[in-house]
Order: C-alpha cells, then sequence, then structure tokens
C-alpha cells in the first residue's frame, strides 16, 4: 500500500519541515537512506511497520545536505 504527498501548484517539501514532521511522528533515518516507523510504546516492532521516501529518483534523503534538501513529493509506504 502506497499514499503520495504532493503539494499544491508548483510549491515544493523542503528538508527542514520533513525533518520537523518525521521527528514528531519518530521515524527514524535508516536502512536504504529513507526513514521508517517501527511503532509505538510497547508496540515497537523489530521491523518498520512503514517507511517514507522521496518520491523523486533514487528516492532516498543525504542526511548531510537535508537542510538544502527539496522535493516534488513523499512517498509513504507498508507491506500488507
Amino acid at each position: 500500500m502506497t499514499l503520495h504527498v504532493i503539494p499544491r501548484g508548483n510549491d515544493v517539501i523542503e528538508g527542514k519541515p520533513i525533518l520537523n514532521a518525521v521527528a514528531e511522528v519518530d521515524l527514524q533515518f535508516g536502512m536504504m537512506n529513507i526513514f521508517h516507523h517501527f511503532g509505538v510504546g510497547e508496540i515497537k516492532t523489530e521491523r518498520a511497520i512503514f517507511s517514507m521516501a522521496n518520491m523523486l529518483e533514487p528516492g532516498s534523503f543525504d542526511m548531510t545536505e537535508i537542510e538544502k534538501f527539496s522535493t516534488r513529493g513523499l512517498v509513504l509506504f507498508m507491506p500488507l
């Protein structure tokens, strides 16, 4: 299952708001240089429940450049 997050018009999503959002919902940067959510509280799992990637190729995030980063969209995905 996938969910695409795309701003309206010609807007972009910038790196700093992405970092704020992932911190707020406890996504962890990790494997494949994307963000993963492992659950909350006592229901944390070893495998990611869902992940978030850049919608544009190659899909990864360069954390050394995240402050300058922008994208046309994000994709959240989870295995069913």
